[in-house]
């Protein structure tokens, strides 16, 4: 029990407590299990050094970005720090799993109850639960506070969408977690807390609700990939579920409390425009689309090889699309060697699918089988999402997919030996 609870807490200040820069809480967090690790021998297994070989295209990323700074002589570091953070981060979240070594249920439902933190400080800051959502926002060190929106929540995240993304894979995660348990009770459990992670959801981020979806609907894919009736049936069921969601928000619209009318207009405002004036469009869509998109550098060189300036310094072209800002800040082989990771990464996933698989049981199989849904749900979600956020390389969000698939690896590394 003491293991289980400081995994979390360990766990939960690596996702939720940065405060920017590379020597930030995170990292200070992930260098010090990494010394803990390796002071405790657990890097001198062989297997566990081709774990670490999984970082290898974040290495490349890195290495890139400090040739991209030297040839435009900018002396801009962002995102060398940026890659450089989310690989000592990435090998510190390794560490702490093959430091308590729990097992791959228990490790998968800490990870939930970590990010359960997060949907209980969104639950706090919405509903001003017991007095306490000033001391909910004050405990968020990444809170933008001219981004305020009384109407919506950023929990513990830099923003709503990110928010939304996060409660979206938390939610997914408890799902695979229902469908694992042989335990009446635990699924129950998740149950009820996969219940109010979907309240948080609801009022974060219209993103969030769309990742959700989608990766519920690519896991029931996976899952029933080879089962040509369940699959039909699930294809079937997405359906329904699209249209009870319509329905459901046009019915409830006049019944809505005055109190999350604003909230309610504003996360349903695509299927409330297409209702009343027959367009499934929204205004943030739109400026999205129109002002964004058109904020690519006219300089072929950068298009190509990156300006390697930050986003936020708006010298490399700001807009909100991922790719766009990649390409501005790192260029079209920037790009490339980010597609490339994700890319690789999944490689790796069947890989290690096709070598384990066959070898175990059905009731071994699993739990790595919804694990490897989750993770090509989380790669298919990012790759569409990032049309319209930075969301490949956003604090939590790929730590969350970080901790998943080493968490993978590893524990297929100990059924092994």
């Amino acid at each position: 029990m003491i293991k289980n609870i400081l995994f979390i807490i360990l766990l939960s200040g690596i996702l939720f407590f940065p405060n920017g820069g590379i020597l930030d809480d995170s990292t200070l967090i992930s260098s010090i299990l990494i010394l803990i690790s390796c002071f405790l021998g657990r890097f001198k297994n062989k297997k566990c050094l081709q774990d670490i070989l999984y970082l290898l295209p974040l290495i490349a990323l890195s290495f890139y970005s400090l040739l991209v700074i030297y040839i435009n002589q900018s002396y801009d570091f962002y995102y060398f720090l940026n890659f450089s953070r989310v690989i000592i981060i990435s090998l510190g979240i390794y560490s702490l799993i093959r430091i308590f070594n729990l097992g791959v249920f228990q490790n998968l439902s800490n990870i939930y109850i970590a990010l359960y933190v997060n949907v209980l400080i969104t639950l706090v800051q919405y509903y001003d639960w017991f007095g306490l959502a000033q001391f909910a926002f004050s405990i968020n060190k990444q809170f933008i506070s001219y981004a305020f929106r009384e109407y919506r929540v950023m929990g513990l995240l830099s923003g709503y969408d990110s928010n939304g993304i996060t409660l979206a894979f938390t939610l997914v995660l408890g799902t695979i977690l229902f469908f694992i348990s042989k335990n009446i009770y635990i699924k129950i459990i998740f149950l009820v807390l996969n219940f109010g992670c979907l309240i948080g959801l609801l009022f974060a981020s219209r993103t969030g609700i769309v990742a959700a979806i989608i990766g519920t609907a690519i896991i029931f894919i996976v899952i029933n990939w080879k089962n040509y009736l369940k699959l039909i049936v699930a294809l079937v069921g997405i359906l329904v579920f699209v249209v009870v969601l319509y329905k459901s928000v046009i019915t409830f619209e006049q019944f809505v409390p005055q109190k999350y009318q604003q909230t309610y207009e504003f996360m349903f405002e695509p299927i409330l425009n297409y209702y009343h004036y027959g367009k499934f469009e929204s205004i943030s869509t739109d400026d999205l689309v129109k002002n964004h998109y058109t904020k690519l550098s006219d300089d072929n060189f950068i298009v190509m090889f990156g300006s390697s300036f930050s986003n936020a310094s708006k010298l490399g072209g700001y807009t909100d699309v991922g790719y766009l800002q990649i390409i501005n800040g790192l260029g079209l082989i920037g790009l490339l060697l980010v597609l490339i990771c994700f890319g690789y990464w999944t490689f790796l996933i069947f890989k290690v699918k096709r070598q384990y698989f066959p070898s175990v049981d059905e009731s071994t199989r699993l739990p790595y089988k919804y694990i490897l849904a989750y993770l090509i749900a989380f790669v298919i979600n990012i790759f569409i999402l990032n049309f319209k956020g930075p969301y490949f390389y956003a604090d939590t969000i790929i730590f969350i997919f970080m901790t998943v698939f080493l968490t993978y690896f590893y524990e297929i590394r100990i059924m092994q030996e």
